[in-house]
């Protein structure tokens, strides 16, 4: 029997629902699209390039080890999680219960990014730990926003929102608890908790008041921020950054005005021109991926570009923003790129970026 199989045979079967929807009600992941094999070794040879946009750490007996020693608290509190665990409310922090762990995770790891992302979440969860819940709900995140249908009507009822916004909740909570036990949690944990907030917000802001929008506003750049002085190179940092600030300056004079001393450029220097910080956000993010870039990345620039242009009421941006967009959605491959599909991440924005009528 492979690791695949032990892990599985141990592994919770849940049917945990979210406001009446069940895991059973998500959508499989598509047939037509790229699947990586991720099978053995291939997990962490390809790790790098799978998490290039958030640049985790493949969780290991090593990992674990390095955060205990670093901070005796975090080893407390993962015990605490294992005890509380499906999985491992047996386990030690011994050598076999640190890789049973690992492996565990690994092969969560594993089905997110082949794409099967309702066993994803179940092995996250079941595994009990703040990787585990990260894990879990980027998985959630990820079908939300590539999945689940477009919201429409009453938007806080629609599957995407309730969705993102229940991974926002909780990986709030789980970075209260670790905060309140004295440990610091990932710059992953936070960031992502951060990142699924500000796609809520972008959805539900046109129905906020002016108060709603620029507390919103405010928690997702002071969030940002604290990233940024922890992992200062994260490129989906930077896209957040960009995104923001483009969504800013076109809410208008109003906007811009109260969040202008919150501008800066992607090395961290204070700027007052928001033009000028959203491009600078973006390339630094296309720099620090080299030959890897991703296509929300892509996707992500040229809708900000567009913002951007639609404030100006001109098309200076017009021509690159359509270039962003092509990329985007797979029709050609920029400069000195060969691939930028790696993973079911990467497939399904793809095929997300394909509604965009250019």
């Amino acid at each position: 029997m492979g690791i695949r199989e032990i892990v599985s045979a141990g592994a919770l079967t849940m049917t945990l629902s979210v406001t009446g929807m069940s895991f059973a009600d998500w959508q499989p992941y598509p047939a037509d699209l790229f699947k990586p094999d991720l099978s053995g070794d291939k997990l962490s040879e390809l790790w790098p390039a799978l998490t290039r946009s958030t640049q985790d750490v493949l969780p290991t007996v090593d990992y674990f080890q390095q955060r205990m020693a670093a901070n005796k608290l975090y080893g407390d509190y993962l015990l605490k999680q294992l005890k509380a665990s499906a999985d491992f409310s047996g386990a030690a922090l011994d050598q076999a219960g640190l890789e049973a762990l690992s492996l565990a995770l690994q092969e969560g790891w594993r089905l997110h990014f082949e794409g099967d992302f309702v066993q994803a979440k179940d092995r996250g969860l079941a595994a009990g730990t703040s990787e585990g819940k990260y894990l879990a709900y980027r998985a959630q995140t990820i079908y939300a926003m590539y999945q689940a249908p477009d919201p429409a009507g009453n938007l806080q009822a629609a599957e995407r929102v309730v969705l993102l916004k229940e991974v926002s909740d909780k990986l709030l909570e789980e970075i209260s608890a670790m905060t309140k036990s004295g440990v610091e949690p990932s710059v992953q944990l936070s960031f992502w908790q951060t990142y699924a907030y500000a796609r809520y917000v972008e959805i539900v802001k046109p129905t906020w008041g002016i108060l709603d929008k620029k507390s919103g506003v405010t928690t997702i750049l002071t969030s940002l921020d604290k990233v940024f002085s922890l992992s200062p190179t994260m490129p989906a940092l930077h896209a957040v950054y960009g995104g923001t600030f483009a969504a800013i300056y076109e809410d208008g004079m109003a906007a811009r005005a109260t969040f202008k001393k919150r501008l800066r450029l992607a090395d961290g220097q204070k700027i007052s021109d928001y033009e000028q910080a959203t491009l600078d956000q973006f390339d630094s993010a296309l720099r620090t991926l080299r030959d890897k870039p991703f296509p929300q990345l892509y996707f992500s620039y040229g809708a900000a570009l567009e913002r951007l242009d639609k404030k100006r009421g001109d098309n200076k941006y017009k021509d690159s923003a359509s270039s962003y967009f092509h990329y985007a959605q797979g029709g050609s491959l920029p400069a000195g790129v060969s691939n930028m599909i790696y993973s079911a991440e990467d497939a399904l924005a793809q095929r997300h970026a394909g509604s965009k009528k250019l």
